[in-house]
């Protein structure tokens, strides 16, 4: 079972000070566009959370939606049992506390993942030191 990851030493920014922290997982830290066996890759890793000193914070919760391309079929015409089929997308999120996400979601998405898919980590709540919670950026990652 994953475990929560123990973030490093850190050093709260002083009140006048702005936060800037980081989403990343593996080598990815912005959204991008990236070929589907370099995301299979970095599916079993661990999302991270660091500050712009490299500090690492405690992840709460966070979101992950997975965009999945497909198509869909409609009946055209009934009567000669003509069906054309449109290209369609379903949507499947979860909300997780652990990073990496869990085997069964690591397992489907390396089954499933296809070019123009996407996954969208969103609401990534951390933790500093002091017990404050904080908003890391979203991630989005698409394929190719």
């Amino acid at each position: 079972m994953a475990q929560r990851t123990k973030p490093a030493a850190q050093k709260p920014p002083a009140a006048n000070e702005k936060l800037i922290l980081k989403t990343s997982l593996g080598s990815l830290s912005d959204s991008t566009v990236v070929l589907v066996e370099e995301l299979l890759q970095l599916i079993a890793l661990p999302l991270k959370i660091t500050d712009d000193k490299k500090n690492a914070y405690a992840i709460v919760s966070y979101h992950l939606l997975y965009t999945k391309q497909g198509v869909t079929e409609k009946d055209e015409n009934i009567e000669q049992n003509i069906v054309k089929a449109f290209p369609a997308s379903t949507k499947i999120a979860g909300k997780f506390t652990n990073t990496p996400f869990p085997d069964i979601w690591i397992a489907n998405v390396n089954q499933q993942l296809k070019p123009e898919e996407e996954l969208f980590f969103y609401d990534v709540l951390v933790r500093d030191t002091k017990g404050t919670f904080h908003f890391a950026p979203n991630l989005k990652i698409k394929t190719k």
